[in-house]
């Protein structure tokens, strides 16, 4: 019996243990967070060779996008995205490759840190989260406060 099935162990303020049914839901997130994180790392790979390429396919046509943003800037965006996208994907993947050693082991170091890297990657997603629906309401303002000086 390991220590997170074991319920005499001191297991804190909330005093539960992780049973085998929490261990099978914890495994079975794991593997949907590893295969997020790889599908993730493809995506921020694709994207910033999308925008490596469009980037010098403008530029080879002039330098400028139709809206005349220049090829630079559109790479730039690309990258900046895929940056933005960097960070939940890493510390999933981090989350994935921990828990599983953490709960077959019955190591708490590494379940404590795995869960850590689980926050990260909801923190990360809630932060990004508010600050677009905070530029969303700005938008919505000024395009009522447009719309009223008309």
């Amino acid at each position: 019996m390991s220590m997170f099935d074991n319920p005499s162990t001191d297991a804190g303020l909330f005093n539960f243990s992780v049973d085998e049914t929490a261990k099978g839901h914890l495994l079975e997130t794991a593997r949907w967070a590893k295969f997020l994180s790889i599908v993730g790392f493809v995506t921020i790979a694709l994207l910033i060779l999308a925008g490596l390429f469009a980037s010098m396919i403008m530029g080879s046509l002039g330098g400028t996008i139709g809206s005349g943003m220049p090829a630079g800037a559109m790479m730039a965006i690309y990258i900046v995205f895929g940056a933005l996208y960097f960070f939940p994907t890493y510390y999933l993947f981090k989350f994935s490759s921990l828990i599983k050693p953490a709960l077959l082991g019955a190591n708490q170091q590494d379940f404590n840190s795995a869960l850590s890297y689980l926050r990260k990657a909801f923190r990360f997603i809630g932060i990004v989260t508010l600050v677009i629906l905070g530029i969303y309401a700005l938008i919505i303002i000024f395009g009522i406060i447009g719309v009223a000086m008309r």
